[in-house]
């Protein structure tokens, strides 16, 4: 999916997607950068 992520957004992401499973919480406090791995269907923790 294309989402134009900033570079370091991108980076976390990919290293969230690789190692994390569903059931780990993503931890963020970038509304955009939030609704993009809600999409993803990954439990969000936004603070």
């Amino acid at each position: 999916m294309n989402y134009s992520l900033r570079t370091l957004d991108s980076l976390q992401f990919a290293f969230f997607r690789i190692y994390c499973d569903k059931e780990t919480i993503f931890v963020c406090s970038d509304v955009r950068f939030c609704n993009i791995v809600r999409k993803e269907s990954y439990k969000i923790l936004q603070i």
